[in-house]
């Protein structure tokens, strides 16, 4: 959306050269350009200084939209640039209210890629502390209501979850958390964190469960090939499946899920 009103707006500027007759066709064509990538500057400059008064080591209240127009802004420019398609089935299976995200991890660009499928349900994830840590990217992350996770202390794992689902639980976004624990490389899946299951657990909320194809390809094939990513809905499993079984009984029948189709 932020790069057809910069369009737009280049496009006035020209116009307004033209009907003045104040330039040839090529310095008008340079005033353009300039109008164009000077929005874009100014787009860039305004989201970066925003973020110098963020405080990732404090406890994000709300959902900024502010931040949430920014992170979409960001993925749309990344799917031109790397020239990545998605090819999107099962949406019909969502919920109504927000939920908790489950699927295969094959690449960095999973949850950017989501962040972008799901946009109607403000999405936001469970990462690694690390992520949140970057310059500007991690700030924005921050205020979009991702979630730090230290996996190597048990504590503050448990009080992710617990911030995961109070998230959930306010309504404020749905979340999205990989249960492999990492980016897999190999084929099939990797063994399930049971614990990723707890925030569906202590949000009383459904799982959507998602396989996603392809997307490992996106740096490689970029720039000069276009990719084909593909996310499918699988199922939904409802609240009360959720509540009726514990961790490692939800872990089973969503790794059974997946493990199908990503065979088929």
């Amino acid at each position: 959306m932020f790069l057809w009103w910069a369009v737009i707006a280049a496009a006035l500027t020209l116009l307004f050269f033209v009907l003045c007759d104040l330039s040839t066709f090529w310095s008008v064509l340079c005033v353009f350009l300039a109008s164009f990538v000077g929005q874009i500057l100014i787009w860039a400059i305004v989201g970066f200084i925003a973020t110098l008064f963020v405080d990732v080591d404090k406890k994000n209240e709300k959902d900024s939209k502010f931040f949430r127009f920014y992170a979409y802004c960001i993925e749309k420019i990344l799917k031109r640039v790397l020239r990545y398609k998605v090819d999107v089935t099962g949406l019909e299976k969502l919920p109504e209210g927000k939920f908790l995200l489950v699927g295969n991890h094959r690449s960095a660009f999973d949850p950017i890629i989501q962040l972008g499928v799901f946009r109607k349900y403000n999405l936001s994830f469970v990462s690694k502390k690390e992520n949140l840590k970057m310059p500007v990217f991690g700030k924005i992350m921050h205020r979009c209501s991702c979630v730090p996770l230290d996996r190597d202390n048990f504590r503050q794992a448990a009080v992710a979850i617990s911030q995961t689902a109070d998230i959930i639980k306010s309504g404020e976004a749905a979340m999205g958390i990989y249960p492999e624990g990492t980016r897999n490389h190999g084929e099939g899946l990797l063994p399930f964190k049971p614990g990723a299951f707890k925030i569906a657990k202590k949000a009383d909320c459904p799982i959507v469960v998602v396989v996603m194809r392809n997307s490992e390809f996106v740096m490689k094939n970029a720039p000069f090939k276009a990719t084909k990513v593909s996310l499918k809905v699988l199922d939904v499993l409802s609240a009360d499946f959720v509540k009726e079984n514990n961790t490692s009984q939800i872990g089973d029948v969503v790794y059974a899920m997946m493990d199908e189709e990503l065979k088929g």
